[in-house]
């Protein structure tokens, strides 16, 4: 990027470098909730336009209007099996497959609640995860979403309630608990028909 003036510049982050930096920078001041000391450190030639090349390694942070991660809502596709699930503020975890807890993750539907034993999944991105169900977690989904549309059968609302700690990436004293509120719109749910009664021929005269 360019620089604003002689004195500063401004990185508008996203991508990776957005869901991992707000797992480190996750409290408003000058340190994380594991007391650590916020820093910037520029390597050799970060200024391109500085020919001596220096580095400089020692740059506090002050982070300001820190938001927690948040679910937001879901849908679930019954023909793939996918809850795709939108939220806000979503972080990384260092490590593969282990972005969110899938088993804090409870679904309400038709009958009841079940919490989900699907293996952990990665975040796409700061504001996006999808789950792909393991088998006996599409039994049981099956019965609670049956119906398209936000509500089962019986009018009972899908929600999405996840736990504390979810959010794998956040630190432990920070509270992600989000248990309300996040619907789930469910498509592609077949009408599952009984079989017709056997019939007994009228025998013609």
């Amino acid at each position: 990027m360019e620089i604003t003036s002689a004195t500063s510049f401004s990185v508008t982050l996203s991508g990776a470098d957005l869901t991992n930096v707000e797992a480190l920078l996750n409290k408003d001041g000058t340190a994380a909730v594991s007391t650590a000391t916020y820093n910037l450190s520029a390597a050799a030639s970060w200024n391109r336009g500085d020919a001596t090349n220096a580095t400089d390694t020692t740059n506090a942070i002050t982070v300001s209007n820190y938001a927690a991660p948040t679910v937001t809502s879901a849908t679930y596709d019954a023909s793939t099996n996918v809850l795709t699930v939108t939220g806000a503020n979503l972080v990384s975890k260092s490590g593969a497959t282990n972005d969110v807890a899938v088993s804090l993750l409870t679904l309400t539907g038709e009958g009841g609640n079940y919490t989900l034993t699907s293996s952990d999944v990665e975040i796409t991105n700061d504001t996006t995860f999808s789950i792909t169900l393991n088998a006996a977690d599409q039994v049981v989904v099956r019965g609670l979403m049956n119906k398209n549309g936000t509500a089962s059968a019986s009018a009972t609302t899908y929600n999405l309630a996840a736990a504390e700690d979810w959010m794998a990436g956040t630190a432990v004293a920070t509270v992600v608990a989000d248990l309300t509120g996040n619907g789930i719109t469910v498509s592609n749910v077949k009408r599952r028909l009984l079989p017709r009664p056997p019939t007994i021929p009228i025998p013609a005269y």
